[in-house]
């Protein structure tokens, strides 16, 4: 199996790659000057990074060598004088081709630019589209974690990319495929059913505690839900796999 090219992760002022398991030094930070600036990690390991004083918008490479950081830069349209907002989350449909990102849990609202050359140097040409979208209702949470009656817009809390589409968890047999495809590179927002899984533990006791995160990732172009289970004493007790397929 081929190696994959796990997340890079960024703690603090420090960078770790997960797939070598190399600490970055801390130079390549200062050398561009990021401590300030606002920036989204992806989990292809290129890092979105805003100016707020000259409003420069860029992506970069961590696992630049150091003192060439600047070769691993590529230029992208300002997002002008409002950037996204905080807590934001910025998804790479390639390495690193089209880009999305969705905004906070709440808001209906995504940001989206598309590449327009082949070289990962060169200047794209699009700008950045901030697009209201609607994937229907959903129940309002109430008092104490119970659904209400109320009803309210569906927002989108995280996005896979996998193939070139980004693709959103409701639940355990049904994502929200988001897709660029069309003609005018328009956002399609389409419900897609999945075979059922479960999402217990395999070694579930009857009569434990048990807690579960999921996350979805892209395995050499599939897409797979991995689900990991801790106990009451924040021990991991479980992770499954999933393999994702469409019914």
């Amino acid at each position: 199996m081929a190696t994959l090219a796990l997340p890079c992760l960024v703690f603090d002022t420090t960078l770790y790659t997960v797939a070598d398991g190399v600490h970055r030094p801390r130079g390549d930070i200062d050398e561009l000057r990021l401590l300030d600036k606002p920036s989204w990690p992806t989990s292809h390991g290129w890092v979105l990074t805003y100016d707020p004083t000259t409003l420069a918008t860029f992506l970069w490479n961590p696992k630049s060598v150091a003192g060439v950081a600047h070769r691993n830069i590529i230029t992208l349209p300002s997002f002008g004088p409002t950037p996204p907002p905080a807590g934001s989350i910025c998804v790479l449909s390639g390495k690193p081709k089209g880009r999305e990102i969705h905004e906070p849990w709440g808001s209906q609202f995504i940001w989206y630019c598309h590449v327009s050359g082949s070289k990962s140097t060169s200047m794209v040409t699009e700008t950045w589209v901030r697009y209201e979208y609607n994937i229907r209702t959903q129940r309002k949470e109430g008092k104490f974690g119970r659904l209400s009656k109320r009803r309210e817009k569906r927002s989108i809390h995280s996005l896979t990319s996998c193939n070139g589409k980004f693709y959103h968890n409701i639940t355990s047999h049904s994502y929200v495929m988001l897709d660029f495809s069309s003609p005018d590179s328009q956002p399609v927002f389409t419900r897609v059913r999945m075979e059922p899984l479960s999402v217990f533990p395999q070694t579930f006791k009857a009569g434990g505690y048990v807690s579960g995160f999921n996350y979805e990732i892209d395995i050499n172009g599939d897409l797979h839900l991995v689900l990991i289970f801790k106990g009451e004493e924040n021990e991991v007790v479980d992770v499954v796999v999933y393999r994702v397929l469409e019914k």
